[in-house]
């Protein structure tokens, strides 16, 4: 249990925390106030000191956390231990902007013969993405890009590869997900976007 400020009174018989709770808001500059980390002080008893398991629910005063961090005890003297334990929500899904990335595109080019001939051409287009970070309990699935874009065929663009037909401005995957560890065993999956051109070199 956590509560924003109590003094330890000296008992050691239950594991009691020591001075106020620091928070902190990892993702404020981005918009989002509403993921935090708590860092709580505790002091026991060495003798009687038992560690909570690792993602252990804790209630805060901001709500329900978990315990992301191993909680390793110092001594500080007469018999007591004391150690920080760190406690983190899951935070919510959010999108920000991600900068430039490169969308590779593959453009068969078909030239009328005869005989016919094709050809096919690896274009990098520079494109403004959206980065999308979602966060659970438990673990996500990769989510894949699709690997050939289009091809011109005289002055039409053709989808190829893939099972989906996309039109211009609709978002897509410039790489397969990313899969981590935001914090302890939350899990965050990552995935960057951009606008499926409205045109491509020819």
């Amino acid at each position: 249990m956590s509560a924003p400020n109590i003094i330890d009174d000296g008992s050691s018989l239950t594991a009691r925390q020591h001075g106020p709770t620091e928070w902190e808001f990892p993702f404020a500059h981005e918009g989002d106030a509403s993921a935090w980390v708590a860092t709580i002080t505790m002091r026991q008893d060495e003798r009687r000191f038992r560690p909570l398991a690792p993602m252990s629910r804790i209630n805060t005063v901001r709500g329900i956390g978990y315990l992301v961090s191993a909680e390793d005890t110092s001594s500080i003297g007469q018999g007591r231990v004391e150690w920080k334990r760190i406690v983190a929500n899951v935070p919510k899904t959010r999108t920000v902007p991600g900068g430039l990335a490169t969308l590779n595109v593959q453009i068969v080019k078909s030239e009328i013969g005869p005989p016919v001939t094709n050809s096919v051409e690896e274009v990098a287009i520079p494109t403004a993405t959206r980065l999308t970070y979602e966060y659970s309990l438990k673990e996500f699935d990769i989510i894949q890009a699709p690997r050939a874009i289009a091809y011109a065929d005289g002055l039409f663009l053709v989808r190829i590869g893939g099972d989906k037909t996309y039109a211009a401005g609709q978002t897509i995957l410039v790489q397969d997900s990313e899969l981590s560890l935001y914090r302890g065993l939350i899990y965050c999956r990552t995935t960057q976007r951009v606008k499926y051109p409205a045109s491509f070199p020819t």
